[in-house]
């Protein structure tokens, strides 16, 4: 189960910020059928293109991505390579539904990862008396992880429209969209 936290739109981009029965939230950008992005999956990207983020910093992306990158296809790069937002991108979907109705692809990125808190204090909010709320009250944490707040998804989503925008600009063009 979910709720929705925020819809909102930024840089005509449509931004979702949702927070799960789990007590994490996730975050997803909208992208019409008309981008060169729609409809491109986690491992869209060929190598051809890789070559222009092999330098770039790690930033905020999950050390599983290395690995990730090591066991898939000799010839394919994962979308969460080019996008750097909490843990990577760990959705890329078109189903209809999910986040929320809609015709648009989205992208979207998780805060479950190492040093993430959930929100528990949210959880026991919207979830008071659920036996998986009860449950996850008990989990295991850590004294550093952070609860990732509702604004803190919401710039990671505004982060990575700037991205989006930024390589969709740079790879007009140079008309790489072949290559994906």
């Amino acid at each position: 189960m979910k709720i929705i936290e925020s819809d909102f739109i930024y840089k005509g981009y449509r931004c979702v910020t949702t927070f799960m029965d789990n007590g994490y939230r996730c975050g997803y950008v909208g992208l019409e059928k008309t981008h060169p992005l729609y409809g491109k999956d986690m491992d869209s990207f060929t190598k051809a293109t890789f070559a222009d983020i092999e330098d770039q910093p790690f930033g905020k992306r999950s050390s599983l991505l290395i690995f990730k990158m090591i066991s898939k296809h000799d010839d394919l790069v994962s979308l969460d390579f080019y996008f750097d937002v909490h843990g990577g991108i760990t959705y890329a979907d078109g189903n209809g539904k999910h986040p929320v109705e809609s015709d648009l692809w989205w992208l979207g990125f998780d805060c479950g990862h190492a040093g993430d808190a959930r929100d528990i204090k949210t959880l026991k909010m919207i979830w008071p008396d659920t036996e998986r709320t009860q449950y996850l009250m008990n989990d295991l944490t850590f004294e550093d992880d952070i609860v990732r707040t509702k604004e803190y998804v919401q710039e990671e989503c505004k982060s990575l429209v700037d991205q989006i925008v930024e390589y969709c600009e740079k790879y007009e063009k140079e008309t790489v969209w072949k290559h994906i």
